[in-house]
This record gives C-alpha cells, sequence and structure tokens, in this order.
C-alpha cells in the first residue's frame, strides 16, 4: 500500500531538516509505516529539487501545485500533517493531523487584529471546519475536540481517534536523584513556544547567582534576540542537535522548562525529558494539561516570567527528595503510556479501519 505524508515546511532551503515537533512526527511517523511495510512517500512545500532522506523519497511543491489536488491520487491513504495550511487532497482517503489548537495564539496581521473577539471567533469556526475535510482526523491530544464541540452543535466524535504523542523506551533507568546540573530549553525559538518568557526568567535566575548552565538547543527566528539577551552569561550555552541526535538534550540532572504560551499539543520535549529521567517544569496550555499533573509527574506553572522564575528558584534550592520523585513519576508515566510501540499500534489500528470503511 502505498501512503503519502503531506507536510508544510521539513527541509530548509538548505537541504537540512527544519527542527520541530511535526518535523519531528512525520519522520517518525514514515519510519514507522515503512517498518510496518507500506511504502511511504513525503511532500513537503517548496522550491527544492527531488531528494531521498532516510531513504524515503520527499518532493517539493509551489504553492500552486499544492492547491492543485492533482498530486493525490496514486496513493492509497493520504496523510495531512499540517490541517490548517492543508493540501487540496481530493482524490483518495485521507487522515489529518490535528497538534493542537492554534486559535489560542495572538493572530498575525492588522486585519485579523483589528476584529478582535469577533476575528477570533471566525478563526475558531474554520479551525473546527477541518473535520468536514477529512476521513478520520488524529488529535495529538484533547483541547482541539473538546474546545471544537462547544464550537459545532453536533461535532462527529466517530471521526476523531485520540493518538497522543510519544517518546522512545528507555534502555536504561536513569538515576532519580535530586541534583540539577543544568537548565534546559528544547524548542523551536518561537514566541509561542515561550523562548522570551524562559529567557526573561532564566536571566533572573543567573543573576541570583546560580552558577549551572543554561542550554538553548533548537533554532528559529528568536535566536537573534535569545543571543544578544544572554551575551554576558558565559554559562548559557545556545545550540542545535541533529534530529537523530535529539534526546541527548536530556539527561537525569536536567531541568527541562516547557513553557508554552500557546498552540500546544502532547508536547514532544516534556514527553523525551521524562524518557531520560529529567524534571520537567511546564505551563497547563493545549495538550499538556492532558499528561501533567502538577506536583505529581511535573511542576505546572502559570505562563508568566515570575511564575516560572518562582519555581525555578523553589526546585533549584530543594532539599527533599520531590525532585526524585517527579523524575521518577514522570519517567514511569512515559514507559508505561506515551511509548513508540503504541503509538505506532494506534495508528496501524487506524489505518486498517480506514481501509476497511472507505
Amino acid at each position: 500500500m502505498k501512503v503519502a505524508l503531506w507536510v508544510n515546511e521539513l527541509i530548509s532551503d538548505s537541504g537540512g531538516v527544519i527542527i520541530g515537533g511535526v518535523q519531528t512526527y512525520t519522520f517518525e511517523l514514515a519510519l514507522g509505516l515503512k517498518e510496518s511495510g507500506y511504502d511511504v512517500y513525503i511532500f513537503q512545500k517548496g522550491t527544492l529539487e527531488p531528494l531521498v532522506i532516510d531513504d524515503f523519497p520527499i518532493e517539493s511543491l509551489s504553492d500552486s501545485d499544492w492547491l492543485s489536488g492533482e498530486f493525490d491520487s496514486n496513493f492509497d491513504i493520504n496523510i495531512d500533517l499540517n490541517p490548517n495550511d492543508a493540501p487540496r487532497l481530493t482524490s483518495c482517503r485521507t487522515i489529518g493531523v490535528q497538534h493542537g489548537v492554534y486559535w489560542d495564539r495572538p493572530p498575525a496581521g492588522k486585519f485579523w487584529r483589528r476584529l478582535g473577539a469577533v476575528g477570533n471567533a471566525i478563526r475558531m469556526v474554520k479551525g473546527s471546519s477541518i473535520l468536514d475535510k477529512y476521513s478520520k482526523i488524529v488529535c495529538v491530544d484533547l483541547a482541539f475536540p473538546l474546545q471544537a464541540s462547544c464550537i459545532r452543535r453536533s461535532l462527529n466524535w466517530n471521526k476523531i481517534v485520540y493518538i497522543p504523542n510519544f517518546a522512545p523506551k528507555s534502555s536504561e533507568l536513569p538515576q532519580f536523584t535530586n541534583e540539577i546540573t543544568k537548565i534546559v530549553f528544547a524548542r523551536r525559538f518561537v514566541e509561542h513556544r515561550g523562548t522570551k518568557l524562559f529567557t526573561e526568567a532564566v536571566i533572573k535566575i543567573l543573576d541570583t547567582g546560580w552558577n549551572g548552565e543554561v542550554h538553548f538547543i533548537g533554532s528559529g527566528p528568536d535566536e537573534a534576540w535569545v543571543r544578544s539577551k544572554t551575551a554576558n552569561y558565559p554559562n548559557v550555552k545556545i545550540y542545535s542537535l541533529p534530529y537523530s541526535d535529539r534526546l541527548e538534550a536530556f539527561d537525569d540532572k536536567s531541568l527541562v522548562v516547557v513553557p508554552t504560551i500557546s498552540t500546544e499539543g502532547t508536547s514532544l520535549s516534556c514527553l523525551e525529558a521524562w524518557s531520560k529521567g529529567s524534571l520537567v517544569v511546564s505551563t497547563g496550555v493545549g495538550g499538556l494539561a492532558n499528561i501533567v499533573i502538577d506536583n505529581v509527574n511535573a511542576v505546572m506553572i502559570r505562563p508568566l516570567v515570575s511564575d516560572l522564575f518562582e519555581a525555578l528558584n523553589r526546585e533549584l534550592h530543594s532539599d527533599s527528595n520531590k525532585i526524585s520523585e517527579l523524575r521518577r513519576r514522570g519517567f514511569d508515566i512515559q514507559q508505561t503510556g506515551f511509548t513508540r510501540s503504541l503509538w505506532l499500534k494506534k495508528w496501524i489500528d487506524l489505518i486498517k479501519t480506514v481501509e476497511l470503511e472507505e
């Protein structure tokens, strides 16, 4: 069976894989489907010549071709990784993947901002209408169906399949210590992922005299701003990791911050940090509220600089066993409920269901 994956951004103009959750999801899904016997093809927006990465053929389509609807008929199933920037898929069974709501993010552009609450209501209706476009839609969290059910009078729950994100199952048991040697932000450097919130809070921590390291791992449009703000702090490290080495961002002495402001699913950063025994401090935005329980498997905060500073300052100077217990419970929950094998089984079951229904 031939399966096409459609993602609006995957490979940059320089030929490198873009660092981000959707991109990680795309390659993991392609690999899992290939392992299960499917022939996988990947399409993205862009102007690059066709290329092959990890044995997957990747073709770039212009904006007009992306919307032409002429490229999907050669496949048994299409999987759209970006429903809010979707290609025109018309000739085949289709599955959309919703990575979290986007209308909790302030709108870009003067037109939408001027519309205020009315504009946001339009965005909510438009966002929830993606249910009509697909045979099934995979939701990585429950934020989307719960919000969509408030907008649409009769939500078609039969179309919705809940498949949360995952992290690899660990081959080694971490050391669940109370020690913290570094603070980690491993995300896209964009404002809605909390780049500026995190930067301002950790600068305040460093100004208190804490002498551990702070690692910014990733890339994105906020990188120049981050480098400028942290230039006078020698214990701040800013770098990126290849996709295959992304788990090296975390270890069992890390405090990993997931300071999302909006547009979040079941965060890969959170789950991958747990898989390595890291302590997680997280906001409760979007799908994070489906996996984080305050003072059970992580520390939950509001998306405020003051809240993050207080949480970091408290945990960095804690003399109790709370940190080791949070590390252990985060690891146990991830290894039990958010593994790759569970995730892939749900995907294969869904594809077989779509095959039978259509």
